[in-house]
């Protein structure tokens, strides 16, 4: 019986080691369906399951950051970023994979009717996406982030504070 008992634990385990993590299922359907800038880390835990990496931002401990990782090579599929103290969100960014429709802009701007972009294309020194172009929305908190080189979106981003746009924050990646 107890042999019975450990073999069925461990197909239990076998078994459940071998779903994928939570991040690979995430969509950005499921991200869109979410008030990003509303999360915390309550909300988001139950929301988008615990994440595969959490750890600081920055080495005075006063931010958060989770990591939903994806893919072969794992990379990070959504970073979110929270006030330590708080819990609450201070930006959201969803990391493309070029195989999505949306990585490709114009289709990708159309799911936001409700944004209106500008263009900001950073200088170097402020770019830490390498050459891209940033679409700024005046009218929501989001960010596009165009690779100049593919002419592709690699980034979306959200903050909870417009002063600090995704061309001035490292969004944290893994």
């Amino acid at each position: 019986m107890k042999s019975m008992i450990t073999a069925l634990i461990l197909t239990f385990t076998v078994a459940c080691s071998s779903l994928p993590p939570t991040s690979s299922r995430l969509s950005l359907t499921q991200i869109d369906s979410l008030n990003l800038m509303n999360l915390n880390t309550v909300t988001a835990k139950k929301e988008l399951g615990a994440p595969d990496i959490k750890d600081y931002t920055d080495s005075s401990h006063q931010e958060e950051t989770w990591l939903y990782l994806a893919g072969e090579p794992t990379t990070t599929r959504l970073s979110l970023i929270f006030n330590a103290a708080t819990g609450n969100i201070i930006s959201a960014h969803w990391f493309m994979d070029d195989r999505e429709p949306e990585s490709e802009l114009n289709r990708l701007i159309k799911r936001y009717p409700k944004a209106s972009f500008d263009i900001k294309n950073p200088t170097k020194k402020e770019s830490i996406y390498g050459p891209s172009l940033f679409y700024q929305s005046s009218t929501t908190p989001l960010t596009i982030i165009v690779d100049e080189r593919t002419n592709s979106v690699s980034a979306m981003s959200w903050t909870a504070n417009p002063s600090l746009t995704p061309s001035g924050r490292k969004p944290t990646s893994h």
